[in-house]
């Protein structure tokens, strides 16, 4: 994501000039572009800017396709809803999933935080596939790899909702992801406004 990062910043830039713009009276696209404002800010994390934007929404503004999205996101995100956030990653109106591809991997690692927390004994390859938004489990595994988080246990035999799916094992994922969740901790962005 460090190669992007100039890219966003220069997003930002050209988003604030937009608005100024529309403020003058531009016709064009404004309220998808203010979607787009709302996942960059739920991006960048600026919560301050974030809350300011949202208090001066229309109801109007709100029941855009572009608009309401971006806040259904903001919603999933700040309640740790990631079933709902992925889906709504592979449901996001116009440019929409472009924008969330800059911080979708950061969610799904604390996603994965959150469920080697949870399943103690350890929770199926699938279940990450499904939860996560992943295409495939070869997807779900290639992020687990990247992780160094792609050990498994053998299902255990019996076990009901597991079947023959490999098990991820949370004592040796668990620590991997946390590692990674401090490192994304920041963002840092150039010609954040």
């Amino acid at each position: 994501m460090t190669g992007s990062q100039g890219d966003l910043g220069e997003f930002n830039k050209c988003q604030a000039q937009l608005r100024e713009l529309y403020k003058q009276g531009l016709k064009g696209q404004r309220l998808e572009f203010l979607g787009y404002r709302i996942l960059y800010l739920v991006y960048s994390r600026n919560r301050a800017e974030l809350n300011a934007t949202m208090a001066q929404l229309t109801d109007a503004e709100r029941l855009d396709e572009s608009v309401g999205h971006a806040l259904q996101v903001r919603l999933a995100v700040s309640q740790g809803n990631y079933t709902r956030l992925f889906r709504l990653f592979h449901a996001a109106p116009k440019m929409g999933a472009y924008l969330m591809d800059h911080f979708i991997g950061r969610e799904r690692v604390a996603a994965m935080v959150t469920l080697t927390r949870a399943y103690a004994p350890g929770f199926p390859l699938s279940l990450i596939t499904r939860q996560l938004g992943f295409e495939a489990d070869a997807d779900a595994v290639a992020f687990l790899a990247e992780h160094k988080a792609d050990k498994f246990k053998p299902p255990p035999a019996g076990q009901p909702g597991i079947g023959k799916d490999p098990v991820v094992d949370p004592k040796l994922a668990g620590p991997r992801f946390v590692e990674a969740m401090a490192s994304l901790s920041k963002v840092d962005l150039k010609g954040q406004i």
